[in-house]
């Protein structure tokens, strides 16, 4: 049996977008209207290291970014929306991660590797809690 490993998204999502849309706008504005710094560890969290520079540097057009978010918040505050966007995208993380995981357990126990495997199961169980505790946030 051959074991897929699920790929990290080669395009921004719509919720990575609006992050990042709300992110540039925010950088933009004189008096931004959240901690932008914050906002930014925020998203690093969130999407990882790797997956914030790889998104940062995917932007094609930072304007109509700016302009979306500019629309999507001309009624109402930012500051409301963060803790749902970066929970949001940190899930999805950990949803592709517990994928990559369960894929790589599944290949060491098949060659019988049963260290390997303890590791794999240990993160799996770190991530399946973090997901749990993450959707009961919601």
């Amino acid at each position: 049996d051959e074991v897929v490993v699920p790929a990290a998204p080669s395009t921004l999502s719509q919720q990575a977008q609006q992050a990042f849309a709300l992110l540039l706008w925010q950088e933009s504005l004189e008096k931004p209207a959240i901690d932008i710094a914050a906002y930014t560890a925020g998203l690093q969290e969130a999407l990882g290291a790797a997956g914030y520079q790889a998104a940062r540097d995917s932007i094609k057009d930072p304007e109509v970014l700016r302009f979306t978010a500019e629309r999507l918040y001309e009624d109402r505050s930012p500051k409301v929306d963060v803790p749902h966007v970066l929970r949001t995208l940190k899930l999805d993380r950990m949803t592709r991660e517990l994928a990559e995981v369960t894929a790589l357990l599944r290949t060491a126990e098949s060659r019988g590797a049963a260290d390997e495997a303890k590791g794999h199961l240990e993160t799996s169980g770190v991530l399946t809690a973090e997901i749990a505790r993450l959707h009961k946030e919601r």
